[in-house]
């Protein structure tokens, strides 16, 4: 239907709903006996929305800023070679890339996978759950970005694995690299509010909380870890640690924790070398290099440092 000759705010219902405001109700939902109010919008208010003014603060209402991840060219870049396998470009004991030019989907894309390697990763239950934490707060920092990166096609994941943490970033390659740097100045500056560390921390003690009520296969699977992996934390253990931990311990365990690791990764998309290996120098400065908040010069682990999942061969019929 059209409606050319009424304004938009003559046609409009607010709803608002909320617990705390039940005393304030004058009706009764028939059924369900839910207590509700209806009253009419301020005519003044829908006066000052008709003339555009601003209401309450005026700072409350903006414009959008522009989004700066989104593409400017989708260009395909020149293959000089078809290798059908990735090629490695550095191995300088800080940094190990990978690299392959897409030339097979044609797509202005491109796929990044770290993999940080941090000898200290799975050495007690206590370091597992400060790592997860740490990505966690890492993660929840990024969210104020994570919107208009996905708007604009390019996304990243970061995790706690039991040798580090893993990255992942992918989309668009004209603005990957700015999402790959924002990504990894969030990670090295670790400058965490309290109040959100307890959110997180909440979060991650009602999964550790909640595993005893998983699905039955889930529980063999662990089971099966617990058996077959020489070192294996359980989630039990987790839950336990974690009640212990406080703002205070992470923010001491962080620098320290960090303080020694690798970046491996894989390059896979629309870019030549030149722009990979590019990438690949701003990575390492960030992580190594000098900064006004960093103590302590970063390091890489020597090659006995790295971590190495040990198996454990069963016996027959075990």
């Amino acid at each position: 239907h059209s409606f050319p000759t009424r304004r938009s705010s003559d046609l409009m219902n607010i709803y608002f709903a909320s617990q705390s405001h039940e005393s304030e109700t004058t009706e009764e939902e028939r059924w369900d006996k839910i207590k509700y109010s209806v009253s009419d919008i301020d005519p003044q208010l829908i006066q000052k929305w008709s003339n555009g003014e601003p209401v309450g603060e005026a700072a409350d209402v903006r414009l959008v800023r522009p989004n700066p991840f989104i593409p400017q060219s989708f260009a395909l870049k020149e293959v000089a070679e078809q290798k059908p396998y990735p090629t490695l470009l550095r191995d300088n004991g800080k940094v190990k890339l990978w690299f392959k030019q897409d030339y097979v989907f044609k797509q202005p894309k491109v796929n990044i996978f770290y993999n940080i390697i941090i000898p200290e990763s799975y050495s007690s239950p206590r370091v597992v759950v400060l790592s997860k934490l740490f990505s966690m707060l890492v993660a929840d920092q990024l969210n104020e970005i994570a919107y208009e990166a996905e708007m604009a096609g390019v996304f990243y994941d970061i995790q706690s694995t039991v040798t580090g943490f893993t990255i992942y970033l992918s989309g668009y390659n004209d603005r990957i690299t700015e999402l790959n740097h924002i990504v990894f100045e969030k990670f090295v500056d670790h400058l965490f509010e309290r109040d959100r560390f307890e959110v997180v921390k909440n979060d991650l003690t009602e999964q550790y909380t909640n595993m005893k009520e998983n699905q039955p296969y889930e529980h063999v699977l662990m089971s099966s870890f617990e058996g077959l992996y020489q070192s294996k934390w359980t989630y039990d253990q987790y839950a336990q640690v974690i009640e212990d931990v406080n703002f205070e311990m992470l923010s001491a365990f962080v620098p320290q924790y960090i303080l020694c690791l690798k970046a491996e990764f894989l390059m896979i998309g629309n870019m030549i070398e030149s722009e990979a290996l590019d990438l690949a120098d701003k990575t390492e400065e960030i992580l190594f290099g000098e900064r006004e908040n960093r103590l302590f010069k970063h390091r890489a682990p020597l090659p006995t440092q790295l971590p190495m999942e040990r198996i454990v061969i069963l016996d027959e019929n075990k």
